[in-house]
């Protein structure tokens, strides 16, 4: 990677993106050895459209709470030591998700992995944010790094479930495997440096919120409410491939896609946050509200090997939204970046639980529902977007 990003190198404190990049990346390793598989997991285990929102949902919100707590905490003591508290967790929770015998426990311990989530992702964002000053690529390439995991995890699933079956014991196996490559993932924390903060905590109620701010977390909440969860994807593009195919065969085939996706994410990550970094965040994150409505109108509307077309923007609209959306909130905060990111996370979390119930019940009655209320959403963000565009605007410049 040094020949692609030598200016980044240079920069004493840009150490800490590459080492949290690095924990990020064996991290997702474990984590997309599990993601790819917890829909069919769920299945195997009785669970139905409800169980994938719960697991989809009940998760985020508890994250989120703990992203607030965790983003106020950040002001007032080591934001090293919360990051490597919710690593940890995760990992605990991982290992004991494997010995789950029906999807309630599958949805508590992937609940309890979130909260760990949520304890390291405000300080962690906190940290990169004060880490660097072109923050699209800082956070571009936390995104590239991260992903770049989630690729490796792919596929090591993808080979394990290709040379034994996908069923109940193999998925299990791969779970205990993921959990233990978590731990891993503690030791580039280690030599994670922290900068002086120069400024004193505050509390929520005296935390100076811009309208810049609150326009971004009003567009960025609504469309997390929309934001239908990746396990839907994957089930839909699984079921719809069965009309060709075995039900094994298209499991298969999803995790070969899922890969694929994962390469697009990673490949145009960076690229993207550089870009951003020159024309602005704002078009960059609309353009995605705007990709992920037709990419939502395709799962509703396609089947079959059809599905996979915009299965493949998928990746983009990922590249284009997650570092991007984060740099865009860290360029308007300017200062209390664990409190405000805390507050993003928070609001688009519960956004994100309430929106999974829905796309989980619509699920059950028809699963092209559950697109076509992504779909909805997505074009009423971009019609909020386009009333508070001049806040909006005056943000990104």
């Amino acid at each position: 990677m040094q020949f692609v990003f030598p200016e980044l190198l240079l920069s004493r404190y840009m150490r800490n993106v590459w080492l949290l990049g690095m924990t990020s990346l064996l991290t997702d390793v474990s984590s997309e050895m599990i993601l790819p598989i917890l829909p069919f997991f769920i299945e195997a285990l009785g669970g139905k459209g409800l169980a994938i929102g719960l697991a989809a949902g009940l998760g985020e919100a508890a994250a989120s709470f703990f992203k607030l707590f965790s983003g106020w905490l950040a002001e007032r003591t080591r934001k090293k030591g919360l990051v490597f508290t919710g690593y940890g967790l995760s990992s605990v929770a991982k290992l004991f998700m494997g010995m789950a015998s029906n999807w309630g426990a599958v949805v508590t311990f992937r609940t309890v992995d979130r909260i760990g989530k949520g304890i390291r992702t405000s300080p962690r964002d906190a940290l990169i944010a004060e880490s660097v000053t072109a923050r699209g690529r800082g956070f571009g390439l936390h995104r590239a790094l991260d992903t770049a995991g989630a690729i490796i995890g792919s596929i090591i699933v993808l080979t394990y479930l290709y040379y034994t079956v996908p069923q109940l014991a193999n998925y299990k196996v791969v779970i205990f495997v993921a959990a233990i490559i978590g731990f891993t993932a503690l030791i580039p924390l280690i030599w994670v440096r922290e900068k002086r903060i120069t400024h004193e905590p505050i509390s929520f109620k005296r935390l100076p919120l811009s309208p810049e701010f609150k326009a971004f977390l009003i567009i960025t909440t609504l469309f997390a409410f929309g934001n239908v969860n990746y396990m839907f994807f994957l089930l839909k593009l699984a079921k719809g491939l069965e009309l060709t195919v075995t039900a094994e065969r298209a499991i298969l085939i999803t995790l070969a896609f899922y890969i694929l996706f994962n390469i697009i994410y990673t490949a145009f990550a960076y690229p993207i946050g550089k870009w951003s970094d020159r024309i602005g965040k704002h078009p960059v994150v609309i353009t995605a509200f705007g990709l992920y409505f037709l990419i939502a109108i395709g799962f509703a509307t396609l089947d079959g090997y059809w599905l996979l077309v915009p299965f493949m923007f998928y990746g983009l609209f990922f590249a284009l939204l997650e570092g991007t959306q984060r740099a865009w909130g860290a360029d308007i905060m300017k200062r209390h970046y664990g409190m405000q990111f805390g507050i993003f996370h928070f609001l688009t979390g519960m956004a994100t639980l309430i929106g999974g119930l829905i796309a989980g019940v619509l699920w059950d009655v028809n699963p092209n529902y559950t697109f076509y209320f992504g779909a909805s959403i997505s074009l009423l963000t971009l019609a909020v977007v386009a009333l508070i565009r001049h806040s909006l605007t005056k943000s990104s410049t």
